[in-house]
């Protein structure tokens, strides 16, 4: 990455590791992770409509 956003240097400095130590992680594509993606997608909605800072963090 370009070092201008640590935070996501650091991210994707997490997915590699897990991608490289991980079976499961290392056999995600896109495509197998709409479902989990879909569903925390959905807890951060309704965590922001219930004003519920604690949900939201979780």
């Amino acid at each position: 990455m370009s070092g201008r956003f640590p935070q996501l240097d650091r991210l994707a400095d997490v997915m590699t590791r897990l991608r490289a130590e991980c079976p499961w992680d290392a056999a995600q594509t896109p495509e197998s992770l709409v479902h989990h993606l879909v569903e925390e997608t959905l807890e951060v909605v309704e965590a922001i409509e219930a004003g519920s800072d604690d949900a939201l963090l979780e």
